[in-house]
């Protein structure tokens, strides 16, 4: 960055501009356009205070981490304006779609989101929370305090949707990590690098219970087939498989919408069932350039109207004739 702005900087004023100069140059333009991210982080619990003097109602929670030496340091925030509560409730459809993204910026880390669909089928922001990294402890509370919010309860009459086509990719990574070896009474004994879990192929239990929350083998559930020579793609529950989905579409039948009969399609060439045709030629009407019954029976209609082709001169000493001359 530092090469690219001595190099613009050359190429644009012809000055020579050392390698320290390009440095305090570009850190005091971001400073001015970012501004002092320390002094900024130090008014996190003001900002969280307007947050909850202009929206009543809204949660609004800021962790921190002491580090032992006194210092605390930003941990996670977490944010949910009353409006965008309210919102959901009362004007959304019962879908809650849950995603990550990286920040790209001064300050990294994760902002993970739920957002869902209004009746118009537009996205629709509940939650967003900010964390050092995307794990399974800051999602548990991401999903707790959400669901505490909206008073989700058990979940009845409401629909989930993540990026869980990586569950299955990540699981398969994992289990090379796993040690399974045979146990008559139980199964499998499936050894990580920090648990011991138990698994029954025959009776499709597992200790740890993902794969009974996701129905996708989890971990020590694919190290115990691949220790059999089972495929574990096929234990995948049936409702994540395409033709399942396909067949559901096929359901519904299409809605086909009928235009009126003087209605224009909105997309292609117009209709020509109302418009008259007119020769290009002679000017004739009821017909076109293409569709003439006759040069003679068109040339005599047009010579008793009066009329001559367009662009053909009417006499002869507009038409050129005569003798020609020399070139």
């Amino acid at each position: 960055m530092k090469i690219w702005l001595r190099k613009l900087i050359k190429q644009e004023l012809d000055l020579y501009v050392g390698r320290l100069t390009a440095h305090r140059a570009r850190a005091k333009i971001l400073k001015e356009i970012i501004g002092d991210v320390d002094q900024e982080f130090k008014r996190l619990y003001d900002y969280r205070g307007m947050i909850l003097q202009t929206n009543p109602v809204s949660t609004c929670v800021v962790k921190e981490e002491d580090q032992g030496d006194g210092k605390l340091v930003f941990s996670k925030i977490y944010v949910c304006l009353h409006a965008m509560k309210r919102g959901w409730l009362e004007g959304c459809r019962r879908i809650i779609c849950l995603d990550g993204c990286f920040l790209k910026g001064v300050c990294k880390g994760q902002l993970l989101v739920a957002v869902s669909k209004d009746e118009n089928n537009q996205i629709f922001p509940i939650v967003l929370k900010v964390v050092e990294v995307e794990n399974t402890f800051n999602w548990t509370w991401f999903t707790k305090c959400m669901s505490e919010e909206l008073g989700l309860e058990d979940g009845r009459d409401l629909t989930i949707m993540s990026d869980i086509q990586k569950v299955y990719q990540d699981n398969l990574a994992k289990s090379m990590k796993c040690t399974p070896r045979w146990n008559g009474e139980t199964g499998y004994e499936i050894k990580d690098p920090k648990y011991k879990q138990v698994v029954s192929l025959v009776n499709m239990t597992y200790s740890c219970r993902a794969c009974q929350l996701k129905d996708i083998p989890c971990c020590h559930a694919i190290a115990s087939m691949h220790f059999k020579d089972m495929e574990p793609i096929h234990h995948i529950a049936h409702w994540y498989r395409n033709h399942l989905l396909e067949g559901l579409f096929n359901i519904y039948p299409a809605c086909i919408v009928k235009r009126e009969k003087t209605e224009h399609p909105k997309s292609g060439k117009l209709s020509r069932r109302v418009m008259e045709m007119t020769c290009s030629l002679y000017g004739v009407c009821g017909h076109n350039k293409r569709g003439f019954p006759t040069k003679k029976t068109v040339a005599g209609n047009a010579t008793a109207r009066n009329v001559v082709p367009n662009g053909t001169p009417s006499s002869a000493a507009e038409r050129g004739r005569g003798r020609g001359r020399g070139r």
